[in-house]
């Protein structure tokens, strides 16, 4: 009996404590499965190596451009020569835009028209020539075209005049100036202004005169005098010849001529009122 009694205690002893545990323990929670972190930003693409070439793409080449260009004018001798014609040059230019060298490719056929050409060519300016963004020196072909004025001027064994007027004054004085259709009083002093320039050094030791030509009631011509001046060599000159005459001018047209022996280089007309 007591060894039944033992055994039972035993397994209620056994028993107990398991069962005491089962009621004293939480239960078992199973954790959620830990959310996944956001997959990295990649950093932007790394820029290729900069090419200047290619980025920015500039011309192999552009060529020179003309920024300023005076044409040259018609030298005296080929004025009063009447001479025309086309010059061709060739130029070289630096990389500031200035011409640094000109050549006569192609002659006009007159040697005063290339001098003329290469002389104002010197002056250009030009927007210089460029590769890859870079100046450089550079060539251009650039024709002169030496073209006829509106009216040739009159020229004489080396002279031409410029211009012929009347004013009122003496001889060097300033006043007056150049006038189509001056009026004068009978008794004013009336001077003729001559500008003239030597086309040929030939001219020097020349005189050239001035007639003073009084129109009558017909208009035929009645020269009343004639003065002359010696040429003077040194670019454009002028001369001034006093008029008066004794007791007066007499009312009506005049007109003054100035030649060179018999060659008619300037005229002017004036009345006396």
């Amino acid at each position: 009996m007591r060894a039944r009694n033992a055994v039972a205690w035993m397994a209620v002893a056994i028993a107990l404590p398991l069962a005491g545990s089962c009621l004293a323990a939480d239960p078992v929670v199973t954790p959620p499965p830990p959310v996944p972190a956001p997959p990295p930003i990649p950093p932007p693409p790394s820029a290729p190596a900069s090419d200047p070439a290619q980025s920015v793409r500039l011309p192999a080449y552009v060529p020179p451009f003309k920024l300023s260009n005076q044409p040259p004018r018609l030298p005296e001798v080929a004025l009063c020569r009447q001479l025309t014609g086309l010059t061709k040059l060739l130029l070289t230019i630096s990389p500031a835009g200035s011409v640094v060298d000109a050549v006569v490719e192609k002659s006009s056929g007159h040697p005063s028209l290339d001098s003329a050409a290469y002389a104002a060519a010197k002056e250009w300016k030009f927007r210089p020539a460029f590769e890859y963004g870079v100046p450089v020196h550079s060539r251009a072909r650039v024709p002169v075209d030496f073209v006829a004025p509106a009216e040739w001027p009159h020229c004489s064994q080396g002279v031409r005049v410029l211009s012929t007027f009347t004013q009122l004054g003496a001889e060097g004085s300033d006043t007056g100036a150049a006038m189509f259709t001056p009026m004068f009083a009978p008794s004013d002093k009336v001077s003729a202004v001559v500008e003239y320039v030597l086309t040929s050094p030939d001219a020097v030791g020349q005189s050239l005169s001035v007639r003073w030509i009084y129109l009558d009631d017909a208009g035929h011509p009645v020269v009343h005098h004639e003065q002359t001046s010696p040429l003077q060599e040194g670019g454009r000159k002028r001369f001034v010849l006093s008029g008066a005459q004794p007791g007066g001018w007499k009312p009506g047209r005049y007109q003054i001529e100035v030649r060179l022996k018999d060659d008619i280089l300037g005229q002017g007309e004036f009345a006396v009122r």
